[in-house]
């Protein structure tokens, strides 16, 4: 690996990446450290991200082109009232909005004399085919949908060469803020529950919203204080929706668009093949949970933790936060954040029938009833000639349910202690990883700097300790053989084995090939190299005598392979075994 381009070549890439030079822009696909300097050049755009969900099966061609396009995604500084378009047939009154593509105006209608918002594509985005594209497919979503709980379209136009659509005014703020702490159980089931009817409806006509989030669930009128089951919820914001059966997709494999506490996994780890109407039906189930409980059900301290969590943690089970939630709301709620999408609510609608279950004090499909809660739900429902049979019941079953009860309570406690622990050893893995990269700057660093006693020292102190996963990689192997340069072969060789070896300089790489293609070897994650023949199959493990190989070689012709060890040790070995 060569030197890391110069601060003016990152700042270039940042501003106009169409100019950069190739070479550059393949350095920032292979080098960490320079895509965080990019990152921390433009902290608008979504460098960082867009490479590290790069898919392992894309090629590195994949982000150089992501590379060139995400600076158009940059998010610009806040705007003056002087930026504020003339809009033909609209007096604009105020800016109620910013998003990362486009701005909301609140409006006055000349001719009907009503309030509006217009919302307005960003100017720096104009000439953006993709953004464009985006910008008319919400529009073509929201004239679609006929439904009282989402915000209606009106016009569609352009001015000043930046398109606007205007929609109904909704002056109620948004859910995020009136969330405000736990909601009461019928309260919250309830507005879900006019959610999934909503979003039921998107996905009829076959659109799915992908960044379903209390920022994007506007509330009509003025709510008085702590009045919850009054509030009427509208579905807004549909600048990430898609058509799933649109075919020229403006979202590539890997991309990750949404919002993080929000995102299914499939969005997490940028697996557009895989979102769907379950999609959504996971991010109800999250704005669900918040409601139950006044917390996401993930959420770290930067958005790579909880992109991690969203895709490997489990949620805390809502009772074991907040006693008072049902079980059978709370069975609905983790229902719509199960990992796989074929495990939660197949359909919105699907998700809305259960909370009018659990709103009538019906058995619900994500917890069915014992024959005895059958029985207490038939008492409520029928009170009067069903007590003294239920009276009956209750005194001979009374000690089981104690038992039960307390049974119950003890498996929620260790379902929160588990889930902690879990989310414990996540932070911990991604900290591990951070410190690791970290070192690996400064490690390079002092290489760089003139400084290789200090970068070995460096180097040591990413050897695992304990019990915890080995971080090293291609890069820890190639640093340290700059620290130590060449290594000469293993004197335990005859001379006539050594002859020629002995300047062999072998940079550290985790697999090589023989000449003629029919053998590869690979190192194992135990640091013990593996011959594989041409098909795959392993033919034999390479005794190194206990010692971890850093890089592998096939030389003189293929007719021999060689093995360097951490130890400084390069090791020659038949390259073409019987």
């Amino acid at each position: 690996m060569r030197d890391c381009p110069a601060p003016e070549a990152i700042e270039q890439v940042a501003t106009d990446p169409d100019a950069a030079p190739p070479d550059v822009l393949e350095h920032i696909a292979a080098c960490p450290r320079c895509r965080e300097r990019l990152d921390r050049a433009d902290p608008g755009a979504n460098w960082v991200l867009l490479a590290d969900t790069r898919p392992d099966h894309e090629p590195r061609g994949w982000f150089l082109d992501r590379l060139k396009t995400a600076v158009r995604y940059a998010a610009t500084g806040p705007a003056t009232r002087g930026d504020d378009p003339v809009v033909p047939g609209y007096a604009i009154e105020d800016e109620i909005a910013r998003g990362g593509m486009g701005v909301v105006y609140r409006a006055r209608d000349l001719a009907l004399g009503r309030t509006v918002a217009i919302k307005v594509l960003r100017a720096d985005l104009a000439d953006n085919a993709s953004q464009l594209a985006r910008f008319f497919g919400e529009a073509k979503a929201l004239a679609a949908l006929q439904h009282p709980n989402v915000v209606p379209l009106f016009q569609v136009g352009e001015v000043g060469g930046r398109p606007f659509l205007v929609m109904e005014y909704v002056g109620g703020g948004t859910l995020r803020h009136a969330m405000g702490g736990p909601w009461p159980p019928g309260a919250a089931a309830k507005l879900v529950r006019t959610l999934a009817d909503a979003t039921a409806a998107v996905h009829k006509i076959g659109v799915i919203h992908r960044d379903l989030k209390p920022g994007n669930v506007l509330l009509c009128g003025d709510v008085p204080a702590g009045d919850r089951a009054t509030l009427t919820p509208k579905v807004a914001d549909f600048g990430l929706a898609r058509f799933l059966d649109d075919t020229n997709r403006q979202t590539r494999t890997g991309d990750v668009f949404g919002t993080p506490e929000f995102m299914a996994p499939e969005q997490a780890r940028g697996d557009h093949r895989s979102i769907g109407p379950e999609t959504d039906v996971w991010a109800l189930g999250v704005i669900l949970y918040e409601l139950l409980t006044g917390r996401a059900p993930f959420a770290g301290e930067t958005w790579r933790d909880t992109l991690e969590f969203v895709q490997s943690g489990e949620p805390v089970p809502p009772p074991v936060l907040v006693p008072g939630v049902p079980g059978e709301l709370a069975a609905v709620c983790l229902k719509c954040l199960k990992k796989k999408p074929q495990r939660r609510y197949r359909t919105a609608g699907a998700l809305r029938d259960d909370l009018d279950q659990f709103l009538a004090n019906r058995p619900v499909s994500a917890l069915p009833r014992s024959r005895l809660g059958r029985l207490v739900a038939g008492v409520r429902r029928n009170p009067g000639p069903a007590v003294p049979w239920a009276l009956l019941v209750a005194v001979l079953v009374v000690g089981g349910v104690l038992v039960a009860v307390r049974e119950q309570d003890a498996r929620r406690r260790a379902e929160v202690a588990a889930a902690e622990a879990d989310q414990l050893r996540t932070r911990h893995e991604q900290a591990l990883r951070e410190l690791y990269a970290a070192r690996i700057a400064l490690a390079e660093q002092a290489l760089a700097t003139g400084q290789p006693e200090r970068a070995e020292a460096i180097l040591m102190t990413c050897k695992p300790a304990g019990g915890d996963a080995d971080e090293r990689g291609w890069e820890w192997n190639y640093l340290l053989n700059r620290v130590h340069g060449p290594a000469r072969l293993d004197l335990k060789l005859a001379d006539s084995q050594r002859h020629g070896f002995e300047d062999v300089h072998l940079v550290p790489v985790g697999e090589a090939t023989s000449p003629d293609g029919r053998r590869t070897v690979r190192i194992g994650e135990d640091g013990v190299p593996v011959l594989y023949d041409r098909d795959g199959r392993a033919l034999l493990r390479l005794p190194t005598a206990g010692s971890r190989v850093i890089g592998v070689l096939f030389i003189k012709e293929g007719r021999w392979l060689a093995a360097r060890t951490a130890d400084e040790t390069v090791v020659a070995f038949d390259g073409a075994p019987p």
